[in-house]
């Protein structure tokens, strides 16, 4: 039985892929996965946002969409996982963003009639549902960072002294070369990153700035550089 050849005319005709099967939300959360894939290979999107949407999509809490057919993916049903999640509001968004494109996707291929994103207060809901966040800076104290100098091998030590006394990225350290050190005023361009093992320029214009080094930080890349 292939419904849209009995009722081609028929709404729900739409719900039925070229094969005669219901269209799952599985699948197309896979291609939608595919389409990031292909955006990475031309550069339009970089690796390391392609493994947030990799894990969003792979996740548990994505698998509440498993069995389910695109027409029931209704604004009641994504009301109910979005406030099911008990996570913070920053991990509710990036679980939604591959869905969301999905809806956008099949709303524009007419496979679904509005898109369910659209009948609800996504913001509202969140706020009211989502957790604060637990995370809580915890810097070394001078004590244990002397510890950390005192115990790292020596060709570690200029590493971490430099990195102690600059507090950059990790991505920001990994990316630095030597051509960006100006010895005359002590200072350090900081215009790279190192994300996912690609080198590229920092997301906003803020990333772009000089950092002045002190006598600790100096002696360490003196250190580094012999």
């Amino acid at each position: 039985f292939h419904y849209p050849d009995y009722f081609p005319n028929s709404e729900r005709a739409r719900q039925f892929d070229a094969g005669g099967r219901r269209i799952m939300l599985r699948t197309l959360l896979d291609k939608q996965l595919e389409v990031y894939e292909r955006q990475v290979e031309n550069g339009t999107l970089s690796p390391s946002t392609l493994e947030g949407y990799g894990k969003a999509i792979r996740s548990e809490r994505m698998k509440f969409w498993d069995g389910l057919a695109l027409s029931e993916a209704t604004p009641s049903k994504l009301r109910d996982w979005i406030s099911s999640m008990d996570v913070t509001s920053k991990r509710a968004r990036n679980l939604l963003t591959p869905l969301r494109s999905v809806f956008e996707d099949a709303l524009n291929d007419e496979l679904i009639d509005f898109n369910p994103f659209d009948r609800i207060a996504l913001n509202k809901l969140l706020k009211q549902t989502t957790k604060a966040s637990d995370y809580e800076v915890d810097p070394f104290t001078a004590a244990e960072r002397e510890t950390l100098l005192a115990k790292a091998r020596a060709d570690e030590r200029p590493m971490l002294q430099f990195w102690f006394n600059t507090g950059l990225r990790p991505g920001e350290l990994m990316a630095l070369r030597w051509p960006k050190v100006d010895w005359v005023v002590n200072k350090v361009r900081i215009d790279r990153n190192l994300v996912a093992g690609v080198e590229k320029g920092p997301k906003t214009s803020a990333g772009v700035r000089d950092v002045d080094l002190n006598g600790e930080a100096i002696g360490a890349l003196l250190a580094q550089k012999s």
